[in-house]
């Protein structure tokens, strides 16, 4: 089997952290970066359990429930024209 090299960018102060329990653990990076993605493959999937934030910015809440206003038949598709502009100009405020 082949090997390719691959560079990860990441803030120090992690990759100290990282590298402090990996070496508690008795591992290295690469090795779980390894070890990583081949639970990544396996699972086919990310191996660990991915989560909205518990709060959630309150122009996301709102998009999400017209959103689900629209799947729900609710609010007609041609709203999403008037979302969009309304998401638009409140990003505007963030950026």
């Amino acid at each position: 089997m082949s090997t390719t090299s691959t560079t990860v960018r990441m803030d120090d102060d992690l990759k100290k952290q990282v590298n402090f329990i990996l070496e508690a653990l008795g591992l290295n990076f690469n090795t779980f970066i390894v070890m990583a993605s081949k639970q990544l493959v396996y699972e086919k999937g990310l191996p660990f359990e991915a989560k909205i934030p518990k709060e959630i910015n309150p122009i996301l809440r709102k998009l999400m429930v017209e959103e689900e206003a629209i799947q729900l038949g609710l609010i007609p598709d041609d709203s999403i024209e008037i979302q969009d502009d309304y998401f638009d100009s409140k990003m505007e405020q963030y950026t």
